[in-house]
C-alpha cells in the first residue's frame, strides 16, 4: 500500500473506532437493525480497503478504492437513519472523517489516472 493508501486505511480505522463508540452507548429499540449495519460498515470499510491493497495490483486497488466510496455513502444512509429514528444527532467529527475519507480517495483514483 502506498502512502496515501496507508493514510486513508488509517482515517478509516479511525472511523471504525469512533462508531463502535458511538454505537455502544445507543439505546434504542433497533428493529431495522440500523447499529448492527453501522457497525457492519465500521468493520467493512477499513476491510475493503485493506483487502484492495493487499492484491499488488493498481486496477484492482482503484475498483476497491471506488467500493470504499459506496461503503462510505452507504454509511451516510444508515447515520440518516439513524437521526430520523431516534433523533440522534450525528457527531460532526464522524461527518467530517466521512468528507475527508471520501476526498483523500478521489484525489487518489484522479493521481493514478
Amino acid at each position: 500500500m502506498n502512502d496515501p493508501g496507508l493514510t486513508i486505511w488509517k482515517r478509516c480505522l479511525h472511523l471504525s473506532v469512533l462508531l463502535h463508540k458511538i454505537t455502544r452507548n445507543l439505546n434504542y429499540p433497533d428493529q431495522f437493525k440500523i447499529t448492527a449495519n453501522i457497525r457492519r460498515l465500521a468493520i467493512r470499510i477499513p476491510s475493503v480497503l485493506i483487502y484492495g491493497a493487499s492484491l499488488q495490483n493498481p486496477e484492482s486497488y482503484q475498483t476497491y478504492l471506488k467500493i470504499t466510496v459506496s461503503l462510505l455513502n452507504e454509511l451516510e444512509i444508515y447515520l440518516k437513519l439513524l437521526q430520523s429514528a431516534t433523533g440522534y444527532q450525528t457527531h460532526k467529527i464522524i461527518q467530517c472523517e466521512v468528507s475527508v475519507i471520501r476526498s483523500m480517495i478521489c484525489d487518489s483514483l484522479i493521481s493514478e489516472n
